[in-house]
Formats: structure tokens, C-alpha cells, sequence
């Protein structure tokens, strides 16, 4: 990217105005700075922006002018004591700040997206990337910043002194990837994996692989992209990374592939041409996380990441909250995975549970969500394999779970319509030695459970 005129630091009140073709009341500031959404959450010297989503952002400018904020951006004047930057639609004003900041950006831009492990592979990358050059050098997506409010507001983060962006995008319809792609611009691509999370949304699975595979259409001619190549949908994404420079991994150890793992080893893996095989040490356990650290080990050798740092980033690597995130508590091992569900991930982390060493194993089943016509059917798999694999209660709560738990008609098997209870039972079946899996879709709230089993 060549060197614009202006600097990311130069985002002036004037300047913003002029991008967002808006024009500023009751006041200007000094020093345009960082964007909060929420009212709640906003601290002192933010700058509040209205947007219209569940709730009219507008509703919430007083609250936001009474809990420090420096101004506002709104689509109307609101009767407050606050400079505001009236603007004709708050969104479109978000995005265009964010396009503004990202095309002044010279660094790396990587841009995540995948039906499970996007944000496992982000942090991995971002452990790496830090590793290399230090914390202040990156920029991270957090939490669940992958849509078309949480993307643009982290490239509004993006600094003169960073040099790399790790940026992840997640989808519910066919579009949202290309238009967050546009928007992010990335250098850089990967997809995880395809799975039938947000079934609901589209007509069939292969509708989701190709929404996914947006990325590799919108991205710039000739870029880096990073693919799965165990992936049953691979061939597809090929095809629609015809103008791209396809880097591809395998846990399953295809010779075909760039970065691979060796076969019936422990986590060894090789850069194709480049490197022995080593053997790095993961904190986090299963093969969806080896995979992941695939991915994340080769974007970072295309960025020109040194080997050692690779290998020291995957193992300083400890997981991410409320994913396969393991809490040590009296008499359990507690598997808090509560931050979303899908088939897939559920087959997994049951996999997981499974291959555990403890002597009781317990799954706490919340609902997947926007499965559409194929949720009770795809519930009643699940519970299905958990009793194949050995599981030694499966607990639901949920009307697809509840339902699938009666028609698997086990004594084993048990529905609750209360947390409370629910976590009163899995006091009762823990064993000497027990492993609890916790489990649902981000709706179901299924922290709720773990946070009650640790509470004492």
C-alpha cells in the first residue's frame, strides 16, 4: 500500500466531519478520540456513537453525556449538553471512519473467518505476532468483534505505531463476509473450516462454504490466503481463490499441503521446504486446536515470522475464555465452552470430554441456535454420539435439547427448565473424579451454569 498524505493520528473533529459528510453542534472538540457504542460500558473522554440496532442508540446520548462522554455522533441534535457531529445515518458514518483509518494503515491486515476456531486461531496469531515484535506492534479483534458494528470498531484502533491487525469476521447471511471484506481490506486471509452453524440462514451447507469463501473473492488480487485443506469443501474454495496465493494446512498430514502435522505423533509439525518437523508442546488439548494452530502457524510464516517465535507463540498459548476453557474446581475439572455451539463443535468438544482421563464424564447441553428445520434432527445426533462415546450423563437445557434427551430414552439422560437445577444435579453425580463439559449457544446463556458450579 502506498504512503497517503495523511496520518492515522490526524483523525482531527474537522477531518471526521468531512468523512462522514457530517457537521458539528453545540461545540467541537479538541482531539477526536476513541468510538463506545454502548452507554453502559463507556468511560470518561469517549466518544459516544447512536447507533440504531436492538435498541435507538439516540435513546441513550444523555446517558452516555452523564457518564463522561467527550461528544457524540448522532443522525439528529439531541437536547444535551454535548458537542455533537451530526451525520445523515450513524452506521454508514462508522464504516466510513473505519475505511478512512484502514486506508491510511501500511502494516498487515489479517482477516479471519470460519465456522469454529475463528477466534482461537486470532489469539493464536496475535501470541505469535506479539511474541515477534511486541503487544504495542499488534491489534487484536476482542471478544465477539467480527461483524459489521465490532470490525469497524476495531480498525478504528489502528495506529501509526502498529504494524500488524489480526481481525476476524463472522457471518449469519450470505454478503456479510464480502462487505467485511471490503471493508477490512485485508493482506492477508484465512478460513478455518466450514461447518452448519447458521444453518437456519441459508438453503444448504454448501451455501455457507461459499459465503465463507466471500473472502477469497473480495480480497485483493493475488493476496495470501490460508485454507484448510482437510476440509471437505476445499476444492470449492480453490475455485473461488482463483486470483489468490493459496497456502493450505493439514492436520491430517497431507503431503500436499504447506504446513502439516506428522502422523501418529504427538503435535509435530513442518513448513513444507522450509523446516524439520518439531514438536511444540500445546497448552490446549484436542485436535480442533492442533488445526487451529496450523492456521495460525501459517499465516505467521507467510508474514516472515522466524520459526523460534512461531513455536514459542503456539505454546504460550493458554486458550480463550469460554472456549474448551478448563477451570480446576473441587472434585471436577470444569470445561467452560459456553461462548457458542454448533454440530461440529459440539462433536468435538465431546470428543474432547471423552478422551479425558477423569472417571465420571458429564455434558451440559444448551441449545444450538439458527438451525432452522434441521435443529431437533441435528440435537438428536448429538446427544446420540455423546451416549456413543461413553458420556456418562448428558443434562439439557432447551426445548431442541430437552427433546432430543427423551427420545434417546437413557436413564442417563436428564432435561432441566432451571439453571439452578441443573446445577444441583451435576453437584450430585460428581464422582472421586469428574469432568464437566458446559455447552451452548452464546443466547443460551450457559455461563450462567458454570459461573453457579464455581461460585462456592
Amino acid at each position: 500500500m502506498t504512503q497517503q498524505t495523511a496520518q492515522l493520528s490526524c483523525l482531527t473533529p474537522q477531518r471526521a466531519a468531512t468523512i462522514t459528510g457530517g457537521r458539528w453542534l453545540r461545540g467541537n472538540l479538541e482531539q477526536f478520540g476513541t468510538l463506545q457504542f454502548d452507554s453502559r460500558k463507556l468511560c470518561a473522554g469517549e466518544i459516544f456513537i447512536a447507533l440504531v440496532a436492538r435498541r435507538d442508540g439516540h435513546d441513550f446520548v444523555k446517558a452516555a453525556c452523564q457518564a463522561g462522554a467527550s461528544a457524540a455522533i448522532v443522525a439528529h441534535e439531541i437536547d444535551c449538553d454535548l458537542p455533537q457531529l451530526i451525520v445523515p445515518d450513524t452506521l454508514s458514518a462508522l464504516h466510513a471512519l473505519a475505511k478512512w483509518k484502514r486506508e491510511q494503515f501500511n502494516g498487515h491486515v489479517v482477516l479471519i473467518t470460519g465456522s469454529n476456531g475463528k477466534s482461537t486461531t486470532r489469539e493464536m496469531l496475535r501470541i505469535i505476532l506479539e511474541q515477534y515484535l511486541g503487544s504495542d506492534r499488534v491489534l487484536c479483534a476482542t471478544g465477539n468483534h467480527n461483524n459489521h458494528i465490532g470490525l469497524p470498531l476495531t480498525l478504528l484502533g489502528l495506529s501509526d505505531d502498529k504494524q500488524y491487525a489480526v481481525l476476524e469476521a463472522g457471518m449469519n447471511h450470505a454478503g456479510e463476509i464480502a462487505a467485511l471484506t471490503l471493508l477490512a481490506q485485508p493482506t492477508l486471509g484465512i478460513i478455518t473450516n466450514a461447518g452448519r452453524a447458521h444453518l437456519g440462514s441459508f438453503a444448504s451447507e454448501k451455501d455457507i462454504v461459499r459465503a465463507k469463501g466471500e473472502l477469497l473473492e473480495n480480497i485483493a488480487p493475488q493476496s495470501p490466503v490460508v485454507l484448510n485443506h482437510d476440509d471437505k469443501h476445499y476444492s470449492l474454495w480453490l475455485r473461488q481463490a482463483a486470483k489468490c496465493e493459496v497456502l493450505s494446512f493439514s492436520y491430517a498430514g497431507n503431503p500436499d499441503a504447506l504446513c502439516r502435522r506428522l502422523q501418529d505423533r504427538d503435535f509435530y509439525f513442518c513448513f513444507d521446504g522450509s523446516s524439520r518437523p518439531r514438536e511444540v508442546a500445546l497448552q490446549v488439548t484436542g485436535a480442533h486446536n492442533q488445526a487451529n494452530a496450523l492456521a495460525a502457524a501459517t499465516a505467521a510464516w507467510r508474514l516472515g515470522v522466524p520459526n523460534d517465535y512461531i513455536y514459542a507463540g503456539l505454546e504460550n498459548f493458554a486458550g480463550v475464555p469460554g472456549r474448551q476453557e478448563v477451570v480446576m474446581c473441587p472434585k471436577m475439572v470444569l470445561i467452560n465452552d459456553t461462548y457458542n455451539a454448533s454440530p461440529e463443535s459440539f462433536e468435538v468438544a465431546i470428543n474432547a470430554l471423552a478422551n479425558r482421563p477423569e472417571q465420571t464424564k458429564i455434558l451440559v447441553m444448551g441449545d444450538m441456535l439458527e438451525l432452522g428445520d434441521q435443529a431437533q434432527c441435528l440435537h438428536d445426533q448429538t446427544v446420540t454420539k455423546a451416549f456413543a462415546q461413553q458420556i456418562d450423563y448428558v443434562l439439557g437445557y432447551g426445548e431442541h435439547s430437552t427433546q432430543a434427551i427423551a427420545a434417546a430414552d437413557n436413564s442417563h439422560g436428564r432435561a432441566f427448565a432451571s439453571k439452578t437445577e441443573l446445577a444441583n444435579c451435576v453437584r450430585d453425580l460428581l464422582g472421586y473424579s469428574s469432568a464437566v463439559l458446559v455447552k451452548g449457544s452464546c443466547a443460551m446463556a450457559m455461563q450462567e451454569v458454570v459461573h453457579l458450579l464455581t461460585q462456592e
